[in-house]
């Protein structure tokens, strides 16, 4: 009979410890949930970029695509260049850029102010990838900068444009010298205007 109450005891014993770990791990594995749903909050948070357009995030390659000099823009054929601004000052041979492993030539408009870096896409068609101008030039851009337009002014028309990590008081840039407008500042002054990516 001793036995019996002994053995009684050993499993009540046994349920109630099983009880008791069944109950902490519940607990554990709610609170270990709640600890990863809280990191994945935090880690998917959008992080917005100091350039920003309203409250979306700011798409630096779209804007510099968006972008022109007159009627020249990135990807205009050459063909239709040639229409626009006739025969070029110079036009350097083809050369191919690690960059890219695409084909590079640059024309330049010298009584015009333009300089632009022309590229052989997959197809073979030759595009504009990169546009410079300088005085002469009266290109302004879609917001109406151009040579000789105030700093101020560049700063009113661009502002939620541009990067102040990579602008100074010689340089303004919109977008990012990845892919946007660079305007070359002097005596206050926009003394020359380029639209691509200035780095890789």
């Amino acid at each position: 009979m001793q036995k019996i109450v002994q053995l009684q005891l050993l499993s009540t014993f046994l349920l109630t410890a099983i009880c008791f770990m069944a109950c902490n791990t519940q607990t554990a594995n709610k609170e270990k949930k709640e600890i990863v749903k809280k990191a994945t909050n935090t880690t998917t948070k959008k992080t917005i970029p100091q350039n920003t357009v309203g409250e979306e995030e700011f798409d630096e390659f779209a804007f510099m695509q968006e972008e022109s000099l007159g009627d020249i823009h990135l990807g205009l054929a050459a063909a239709k260049l040639s229409q626009l601004l006739g025969t070029p000052t110079t036009k350097t041979k083809p050369v191919e850029w690690g960059a890219d492993a695409s084909y590079h030539h640059t024309l330049t408009y010298k009584k015009q102010g333009i300089e632009l870096d022309m590229v052989e896409e997959m197809d073979k068609s030759i595009v504009v990838n990169m546009i410079t101008i300088t005085a002469p030039s009266q290109l302004k851009t879609k917001r109406g900068i151009g040579i000789g337009s105030s700093s101020r002014a560049v700063h009113t028309v661009y502002k939620k444009e541009i990067s102040s990590d990579f602008s100074d008081e010689e340089t303004i840039v919109a977008g990012s010298i990845y892919g946007g407008v660079i305007f070359g500042i002097k005596n206050h002054q926009v003394s020359s205007i380029f639209i691509g990516a200035a780095a890789e």
